[in-house]
């Protein structure tokens, strides 16, 4: 895929489990996979995909395949440590924290492409209202930036509950992507594998791997084009 880079891509959602760190670590991975420079940046006081990068990276034989990883939660040392990041790599993926404190606006106001991972119930549906208003703020300051789409993540297929959720985000200010993540053992054991989909084998990771590839490249065509 033809992509101008560099390019910062944050993944940011207030709630807890709502898929921002497997969302990172496997866009990290698949631009990795693709032959870009990709450095991840974990701002989540757990720090759980920079682990989840470190076990990927020691089970490769060449460290030229590494994903370098930054830990780093302040907003203010944040804010100049991912447009230098960015001099140096293609591809900057930030995973965001559980909140919408300092860092998640900081996220906001250095990415160029914003992913909210949402899952399908109503309380989580909920709780994305606050993100999405400052996903608007950072956009009116800086002229259209950060293009911010978002995705269901860890849903189950042909539910009621997800026929609502879809009704629910049509008319959000951000577009939702019509590609999602489905609930899948496999996502849910890759990091105790050491491994993302993309290198588990089986139908499961195929699927799911298929549909990232998905993910990945719809969110790239609607920032392509602005």
């Amino acid at each position: 895929m033809s992509l101008s880079v560099p390019i910062v891509i944050g993944f940011v959602n207030q709630k807890g489990g709502a898929g921002k760190t497997t969302g990172a670590t496997h866009a990290s991975v698949w631009f990795k996979r693709l032959s870009y420079s990709v450095v991840l940046v974990d701002a989540d006081g757990q720090q759980s995909s920079s682990d989840w990068i470190k076990q990927i990276n020691s089970s490769m034989e060449s460290e030229d395949s590494w994903i370098p990883c930054v830990i780093n939660s302040d907003p203010e040392e944040l804010f100049k440590l991912i447009p230098e990041l960015k001099q140096k790599y293609d591809i900057v993926i930030v995973d965001g924290p559980a909140n919408i404190g300092e860092v998640t606006k900081t996220i906001l106001f250095r990415s160029d492409l914003a992913l909210i991972p949402s899952r399908e119930s109503f309380i989580d549906l909920r709780s994305t209202g606050k993100i999405l208003e400052y996903v608007a703020q950072a956009k009116e300051l800086r002229g259209g930036l950060p293009i911010a789409a978002m995705y269901l993540n860890a849903v189950k297929a042909n539910t009621l509950v997800l026929k609502d959720a879809e009704g629910a985000l049509k008319n959000v200010i951000v577009p939702l992507l019509k590609t999602m993540i489905h609930d899948r053992t496999c996502l849910r054991d890759a990091s105790g594998q050491a491994n993302t989909v993309f290198e588990m084998r089986g139908t499961g990771p195929k699927a799911a791997a298929k549909s990232f590839d998905s993910l990945f490249k719809e969110a790239l065509r609607i920032f392509s084009n602005g």
